[in-house]
Formats: structure tokens, sequence, C-alpha cells
């Protein structure tokens, strides 16, 4: 959240003014930490965390303060940037995900069509 350049202090500040002026409805956060919610969470509700998570790097703290806190976490780079499905295809990986808890949605990006249906595919519900 806080970069080298702009204190944390001054984000939110920007961040109140900017909801206050209607200018931004929700406020959500990518790259914290919990420290960093539980800052914003002094001044602000949060409308969502989005943090790297995937079955590469799956130690993220925040994904379960998000669950007790009831904060729609998103996981970005769920497939490691492709790694992961072209090693093991697209279904395990983002299953992982999805078994995490409902408040977790993956951002699984592509730009070919075909990746896309993969996609699709591996996060449809399997047979019961």
């Amino acid at each position: 959240m806080a970069s080298s350049e702009i204190s944390r202090d001054d984000q939110i500040a920007v961040l109140h003014a900017l909801q206050d002026e209607g200018k931004i409805g929700h406020i959500g956060l990518s790259k914290v930490t919990p420290e960093d919610i539980r800052y914003v969470l002094k001044y602000r509700p949060i409308a969502a965390v989005q943090n790297v998570l995937n079955t590469t790097d799956r130690d993220d703290p925040t994904v379960e303060m998000c669950r007790a806190l009831s904060i729609p976490y998103v996981a970005y780079r769920p497939l490691d940037a492709g790694l992961l499905a072209r090693t093991h295809g697209p279904a395990a990986p983002l299953r992982w995900l999805l078994s995490q808890g409902s408040h977790v949605a993956p951002i699984a990006g592509t730009s070919q069509p075909r990746h896309l249906n993969e996609i699709v595919a591996a996060v449809q519900p399997g047979p019961a």
C-alpha cells in the first residue's frame, strides 16, 4: 500500500477526500499487509483487498484476515503469469484458489480466446 514516495497517511487522506467528494465510491487495497488493513480500517471500510495468491505464492496472511473481516479477497496472478497453466493446466491452481474460501476470487487474465475458454471450464463446478 505505502510507496516510498507517498506516505501511508497521505494516501489515506487522498482516498478520504475523494470518497467524501463522491469521486470514488469504495476503497480497495492492493499489495498490502495485515498491518495496512488494520490501519485503513481505523478510518474507512475496505471494499476489497487484492494481493498475489497462487499455488506458488500461497502464504498471504491477509487471506485469513479478510475472511474473518468479511472483506472480499481478489487473487491476482492466480496462474503465476501463465507458468502454472503451462505446467499443470489452469484447473488445479484455480480450484485451489477457490477452495481458500467464498471470499476469494481469482483474476485470471489472458489475451487468447482459447485460454479464456480453458480458464472458464477450469472453474466450472464438476459433477456432484
